[in-house]
């Protein structure tokens, strides 16, 4: 008896430290590791937006589901940093839509508002 609730709380404690610990971070991870979690990671999203609206409106999913996407948009991030060469033009881009997006602004407008001022500060740095 005392072996099974040991192994029970054997699992809870495992179970506790990673949800403390969180999902790994992009930066310590190989290029092949991030790939899997971008496939990992997308095919949940992808699940989420298959299901009917009134059970996406949970907030603890809806929770999930935008530290879902701004965990995607790290790995991918990362990745562009790994992979970029001497085109890192992007890099500033999408590390500003991160910033926006965590923020509380929508995935588009941070998007087209990141994209905006990149453009603006390249050709201020231009004239």
């Amino acid at each position: 008896m005392e072996i099974v609730v040991g192994i029970v709380v054997l699992v809870i404690l495992v179970l506790v430290v990673g949800k403390l610990i969180g999902a790994p971070q992009p930066q310590q991870m190989s290029d092949e590791h991030i790939a899997g979690r971008l496939q990992s990671e997308q095919a949940w999203i992808e699940r989420y937006m298959e299901l009917p609206y009134e059970n996406r409106m949970g907030e603890g999913i809806k929770k999930q589901h935008e530290g879902k996407k701004l965990y995607v948009m790290e790995l991918t991030l990362e990745l562009a940093r790994r992979h970029s060469g001497t085109d890192k033009s992007l890099i500033p881009v999408l590390q500003r839509t991160l910033e926006l997006v965590r923020s509380g602004m929508d995935e588009e407008k941070a998007k087209q508002q990141a994209l905006a001022e990149f453009l603006a500060a390249r050709e201020a740095s231009k004239s």
